[in-house]
């Protein structure tokens, strides 16, 4: 009759197991987490950014612009720094076949037609993590947005 030859100890090796890829496996999904709420953020801002420039090409009034910004902005995560500047544009001649080059101008405080205005949305993203949030506290986001001056309104008030 054949012996059975004892099997060795690996009490706890599961549980020791278990703990090392679960550390990595919750870093892992904490990662994406964040990931996903900086893009949502960030997504957030281009809307605003855009949504701001194109209301700012119609009506001259930072009041209305500023607040339409922060509402198109549903994905914004805390508030927003938001920076309008209106600019003449200067282009330069070119012979053809070069394609002449349009560049932003000196600012200016009273636009006219075919001016830019460039919306600026800016906002600090903070992570919730435990794990990554002391390390990337704070990180500054920001999205940019320029449209042509379309209509100029006699009353900025009246902007609807």
């Amino acid at each position: 009759m054949a012996t059975q030859e004892p099997r060795p100890r690996s009490r706890g090796q599961a549980i020791v197991e278990f703990a090392l890829i679960g550390l990595m496996l919750t870093t892992l999904v904490f990662g994406a987490i964040e990931v996903g709420r900086a893009l949502w953020t960030y997504i957030g801002l281009t809307g605003a950014s855009r949504d701001a420039a194109r209301k700012a090409a119609n009506c001259q009034n930072l009041t209305p612009i500023t607040a339409y910004a922060i509402g198109a902005g549903g994905g914004i995560i805390g508030t927003p720094t938001i920076t309008v500047a209106y600019y003449r544009p200067t282009t330069t001649a070119a012979t053809p076949p070069a394609v002449p080059t349009v560049t932003f101008g000196t600012p200016v405080s009273t636009p006219a037609l075919g001016d830019m205005v460039t919306i600026t949305v800016s906002t600090g993203y903070t992570p919730l993590a435990p794990i990554v949030g002391p390390i990337f506290n704070n990180i500054q986001l920001s999205s940019s947005s320029s449209a042509q001056v379309e209509a100029l309104v006699s009353t900025p008030s009246a902007c609807p």
